[in-house]
This record gives C-alpha cells, structure tokens and sequence, in this order.
C-alpha cells in the first residue's frame, strides 16, 4: 500500500528544499506540507508578497526565472516495521 507523508520543493541545481518563497530562503531540510494544493498555495502566496512588496520587485523577477527549475517530491513511506526489531539489532 502507497501512503504519501507529505511534499517538498526541491530546487534542481543546487538539491536545497525550499523554506519560504517571500524570504527566498532554501535549507537542506526545507518546509513539508502534507498535501500537494498547500505547497502549491504557500507558493502563490509567497510570489504575491513578493509582487506587493515594491522594494523586491526585483527578487519577484529572479524567483519567476527561477522557477521551471523547481520540482515537487512526495514523500512516501516504503517500508515500516515495528521499533522492537530495530533494538533487537542493536543488541546483537
């Protein structure tokens, strides 16, 4: 069975996850949401404060630019198993 944990925006080039769009803030860990519509809103968001905001006009331009190098990843859980068969590896 195929259960999706969440989403994340990778960026192609440099392989950092996106954190915020208004601050242009990428780390190695990035922001997670759980589904695919609140990235892509957080996006839209992002890019319209980013737009308002007249002293990043600027930014705005870069991020657009910038943006077919950005793809989703969805997270999935692809194996689990109970935390007992972990510790009985420790011990061994």
């Amino acid at each position: 069975m195929r259960k999706v944990l969440g989403y994340k925006v990778r960026h192609t080039e440099t392989k950092l996850f996106l954190s915020s769009v208004s601050r242009g803030k990428w780390t190695n860990i990035g922001k997670t949401w759980p589904r695919k519509g609140d990235a892509v809103r957080a996006i839209n968001n992002g890019l319209k404060r980013l737009r308002d905001t007249s002293r990043k006009g600027r930014e705005y331009d870069n991020v657009l630019e910038d943006l077919p190098l950005w793809e989703f990843v969805e997270l999935e859980e692809t194996l689990s198993y109970s935390a007992l068969f972990l510790l009985d590896k420790i011990k061994t």
